[in-house]
Protein backbone atom coordinates (compact mmCIF):
# COMPACT_ATOMS: atom_id res chain seq x y z
CA UNK A 1 0.00 0.00 0.00
CA UNK A 2 0.98 3.45 -0.72
CA UNK A 3 0.24 7.42 -0.86
CA UNK A 4 0.57 9.37 -3.70
CA UNK A 5 -0.45 12.10 -5.65
CA UNK A 6 -3.01 12.20 -8.53
CA UNK A 7 -1.44 12.78 -11.64
CA UNK A 8 -3.03 15.92 -11.97
CA UNK A 9 -2.06 17.24 -8.54
CA UNK A 10 1.21 16.76 -8.83
CA UNK A 11 1.35 18.22 -11.72
CA UNK A 12 -0.43 21.06 -10.97
CA UNK A 13 1.90 21.90 -7.95
CA UNK A 14 5.19 20.97 -10.33
CA UNK A 15 4.07 23.79 -12.49
CA UNK A 16 3.39 26.05 -9.40
CA UNK A 17 6.64 25.04 -8.35
CA UNK A 18 8.33 25.99 -11.92
CA UNK A 19 6.38 29.10 -12.38
CA UNK A 20 7.29 30.66 -8.61
CA UNK A 21 11.04 30.62 -10.10
CA UNK A 22 10.80 31.91 -13.28
CA UNK A 23 8.34 34.79 -12.91
CA UNK A 24 9.27 37.89 -11.57
CA UNK A 25 12.11 38.27 -9.07
CA UNK A 26 9.99 39.90 -6.25
CA UNK A 27 6.65 38.36 -5.17
CA UNK A 28 4.68 39.32 -1.99
CA UNK A 29 5.06 37.92 1.65
CA UNK A 30 1.43 36.05 0.39
CA UNK A 31 2.76 34.81 -2.84
CA UNK A 32 5.92 33.06 -0.36
CA UNK A 33 2.90 31.91 1.74
CA UNK A 34 0.71 30.28 -0.87
CA UNK A 35 4.26 28.74 -2.14
CA UNK A 36 5.43 27.68 1.32
CA UNK A 37 1.96 26.16 1.82
CA UNK A 38 2.03 24.02 -1.05
CA UNK A 39 4.77 22.46 -0.57
CA UNK A 40 4.47 21.83 2.89
CA UNK A 41 0.75 19.70 2.28
CA UNK A 42 3.20 17.69 -0.04
CA UNK A 43 5.11 16.64 2.63
CA UNK A 44 2.10 14.40 3.29
CA UNK A 45 3.34 12.44 0.49
CA UNK A 46 7.09 13.23 0.09
CA UNK A 47 8.54 13.89 3.76
CA UNK A 48 11.80 13.99 2.05
CA UNK A 49 10.95 17.34 0.53
CA UNK A 50 11.48 18.92 3.83
CA UNK A 51 14.62 20.50 2.70
CA UNK A 52 13.14 22.55 -0.29
CA UNK A 53 11.14 24.66 2.17
CA UNK A 54 14.18 25.90 4.37
CA UNK A 55 15.03 29.01 2.39
CA UNK A 56 11.52 30.06 1.94
CA UNK A 57 11.10 29.55 5.54
CA UNK A 58 14.22 31.68 6.58
CA UNK A 59 13.08 34.71 4.25
CA UNK A 60 9.50 34.88 5.40
CA UNK A 61 10.27 34.35 9.17
CA UNK A 62 9.32 37.29 11.02
CA UNK A 63 7.40 39.66 8.23
CA UNK A 64 3.95 40.55 8.84
CA UNK A 65 2.57 42.90 5.57
CA UNK A 66 1.10 40.35 3.65
CA UNK A 67 1.23 42.88 0.46
CA UNK A 68 5.11 42.97 1.19
CA UNK A 69 7.46 42.53 -1.62
CA UNK A 70 10.31 40.24 -0.83
CA UNK A 71 13.35 39.16 -2.97
CA UNK A 72 13.61 35.69 -4.34
CA UNK A 73 17.44 34.78 -4.05
CA UNK A 74 19.44 31.80 -5.17
CA UNK A 75 18.90 29.68 -2.37
CA UNK A 76 14.98 30.15 -2.86
CA UNK A 77 15.30 29.31 -6.96
CA UNK A 78 17.62 26.29 -5.93
CA UNK A 79 15.62 24.46 -3.22
CA UNK A 80 12.27 25.04 -5.09
CA UNK A 81 13.99 23.49 -8.26
CA UNK A 82 15.27 20.51 -6.22
CA UNK A 83 12.32 20.01 -4.30
CA UNK A 84 10.14 20.09 -8.14
CA UNK A 85 12.92 17.51 -9.95
CA UNK A 86 12.57 14.99 -6.66
CA UNK A 87 8.79 15.40 -6.63
CA UNK A 88 8.16 14.95 -10.05
CA UNK A 89 9.81 11.40 -9.98
CA UNK A 90 8.66 10.64 -6.59
CA UNK A 91 6.20 7.67 -6.45
CA UNK A 92 5.03 8.43 -2.77
CA UNK A 93 5.24 6.70 0.13
CA UNK A 94 4.76 3.22 0.67
CA UNK A 95 3.20 1.37 3.71
CA UNK A 96 3.20 -2.41 4.99
CA UNK A 97 5.57 -2.82 1.61
CA UNK A 98 9.17 -3.04 1.88
CA UNK A 99 11.51 -1.40 -1.23
CA UNK A 100 15.37 -2.58 -0.36
CA UNK A 101 18.16 -2.83 -1.88
CA UNK A 102 19.82 -6.23 -1.18
CA UNK A 103 23.43 -5.26 0.12
CA UNK A 104 25.25 -8.39 -0.69
CA UNK A 105 25.07 -7.95 -4.32
CA UNK A 106 26.75 -4.49 -3.89
CA UNK A 107 30.91 -4.43 -5.76
CA UNK A 108 33.85 -5.49 -4.05
CA UNK A 109 34.77 -1.33 -4.27
CA UNK A 110 31.69 -0.42 -2.31
CA UNK A 111 32.16 1.28 1.05
CA UNK A 112 28.71 0.96 3.19
CA UNK A 113 28.67 3.44 6.02
CA UNK A 114 25.43 3.82 7.93
CA UNK A 115 24.92 7.34 9.26
CA UNK A 116 22.41 8.94 11.98
CA UNK A 117 22.01 12.07 14.14
CA UNK A 118 19.63 12.86 17.04
CA UNK A 119 18.72 15.36 19.34
CA UNK A 120 22.20 14.75 21.14
CA UNK A 121 24.90 13.31 19.16
CA UNK A 122 25.92 11.95 15.13
CA UNK A 123 27.62 8.18 14.16
CA UNK A 124 28.67 6.77 11.59
CA UNK A 125 29.39 2.80 11.73
CA UNK A 126 31.63 0.73 9.17
CA UNK A 127 29.46 -2.83 9.06
CA UNK A 128 32.16 -4.60 7.51
CA UNK A 129 35.20 -2.75 9.63
CA UNK A 130 33.59 -3.33 12.70
CA UNK A 131 34.25 0.55 13.23
CA UNK A 132 31.99 3.66 14.44
CA UNK A 133 32.66 6.89 15.43
CA UNK A 134 29.77 8.78 17.17
CA UNK A 135 30.23 12.88 18.51
CA UNK A 136 28.13 15.04 20.75
CA UNK A 137 26.28 18.01 18.38
CA UNK A 138 28.33 20.68 17.38
CA UNK A 139 28.36 23.79 19.97
CA UNK A 140 28.12 26.65 17.43
CA UNK A 141 26.12 25.20 14.63
CA UNK A 142 24.96 27.78 11.94
CA UNK A 143 20.97 26.49 12.60
CA UNK A 144 19.79 24.33 15.35
CA UNK A 145 18.15 21.51 12.82
CA UNK A 146 17.96 17.92 12.68
CA UNK A 147 18.46 17.99 8.85
CA UNK A 148 21.40 20.24 9.54
CA UNK A 149 22.62 17.41 11.59
CA UNK A 150 21.82 14.61 8.92
CA UNK A 151 23.39 16.10 6.70
CA UNK A 152 26.77 17.01 8.36
CA UNK A 153 26.83 13.23 9.85
CA UNK A 154 26.60 11.74 6.20
CA UNK A 155 28.69 14.31 5.22
CA UNK A 156 31.40 13.40 7.69
CA UNK A 157 31.11 9.61 6.40
CA UNK A 158 31.57 10.37 3.23
CA UNK A 159 34.77 12.04 4.27
CA UNK A 160 35.88 9.89 6.29
CA UNK A 161 35.51 6.76 3.52
CA UNK A 162 37.22 8.51 1.07
CA UNK A 163 40.23 8.67 3.12
CA UNK A 164 39.95 5.33 3.95
CA UNK A 165 39.97 4.13 0.21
Amino acid sequence: MSVSFKVKSKATLVQELKDFTKHKWKRSLKDFEHIAGSLNWALNVCPLLRPGLEAIYEKIRGKTNSKGLLWINRSIVKELLWATFHLEHSDGVYFFKSVSWNLNLLPSDVVQVFCDASGTGLGFWYPALNLSFQSPLPSHSPVEDIFFYESLCVSSGIHDAVTRV
